[in-house]
């Protein structure tokens, strides 16, 4: 029988769980700008009421402070978020915000363009840019 130092289960698993973060994925880099709001979908025609994937991609450089996010920006557009991630490098910060979507037309629907409006920390003026209309 072998004795166990306290804590020691805690420190492998610590570990463990670092050895597995380490060789996953991290993704692409981060697009190397200070503001980007990308509304997307890879749907070209959708049924009434049927949901279909809205992918809704905001970044910002750690020297601004973002407006919050409003899903009243994907009207007439209906939403159910199925989740959010958020990864940051040394300069910007990208959150992703996965959705389903719903349309109730029975014509073309057209989401106008959504905006991202974000104040420099050290204040000044405000920036803003728009998506492409979706």
């Amino acid at each position: 029988m072998s004795a166990r130092r306290p804590g020691s289960a805690r420190l492998a698993l610590a570990a463990a769980a670092c050895l597995a973060l380490g060789s996953c994925d991290a993704g692409p880099p981060i697009p190397d700008t200070d503001l980007l709001l990308r509304v997307s979908t890879d749907a070209t025609e959708v049924e009434l009421g049927a949901p279909f994937p809205i992918t809704v991609v905001r970044v910002w450089s750690k020297a601004l402070v973002p407006t919050a996010w409003d899903d009243r920006a994907l009207a007439p557009l209906v939403v159910r978020l199925e989740g959010t991630t958020r990864r940051e490098d040394a300069r910007r910060v990208e959150e992703t915000r996965r959705y389903r979507g719903y349309a109730f037309s029975r014509t073309d629907v057209l989401v106008p363009a959504a905006k991202l409006v974000a104040r420099p920390r050290e204040g000044g003026a405000d920036t803003t840019v728009r998506a492409e209309p979706l």
